[in-house]
C-alpha cells in the first residue's frame, strides 16, 4: 500500500484462540481486520474490509487517503496483535472459552 510519502505492509489481522491454561483459552476480537505498517515502522493504519474494496486492485494497492495515519507508539487492539504484546498491553475485548476444542479453520483462495 502507497501513500504519496510512505510505502506500507499490508496484513490481514486473523486471530486465533490463545490457550491461557489447561482447556481454558481466549479469543480476541480486533475492531479492524487490516493493518498497514509503514515500511519505517514509525506509522500505522487501521483498514475495514470497506477500506480495501476502496483501493485498487493488485500487488500494490493504492488507496483513498481518508484514514489516519498512527504514530507507532499510539496503542491500539490491531498494534498489540501484530506486535504480539503480551498481558496488560494487548488492548482487544477479549471473550474466555472454557473447554474450547473446536479449531478454526479459514479458507485462504485455494486452500
Amino acid at each position: 500500500m502507497k501513500t504519496t510519502e510512505q510505502l506500507f505492509s499490508l496484513y490481514e489481522l486473523v486471530a486465533l484462540p490463545e490457550i491461557i491454561t489447561e482447556g481454558k483459552f481466549v479469543k480476541y476480537f480486533p475492531g479492524y481486520p487490516f493493518f498497514g505498517l509503514s515500511l519505517s515502522r514509525r506509522d500505522y493504519v487501521l483498514l475495514s474490509a470497506a477500506d480495501i474494496q476502496k483501493c485498487s486492485k493488485g500487488s500494490l494497492k493504492a488507496c483513498p487517503a481518508n484514514m489516519p495515519l498512527y504514530d507507532a507508539k499510539t496503542p491500539s487492539c490491531e498494534a498489540s496483535m501484530f506486535s504480539q504484546t503480551p498481558g496488560d498491553g494487548n488492548r482487544c475485548k477479549r471473550s474466555l472459552l472454557l473447554s474450547y476444542s473446536t479449531p478454526t479453520l479459514r479458507k485462504h483462495d485455494t486452500v
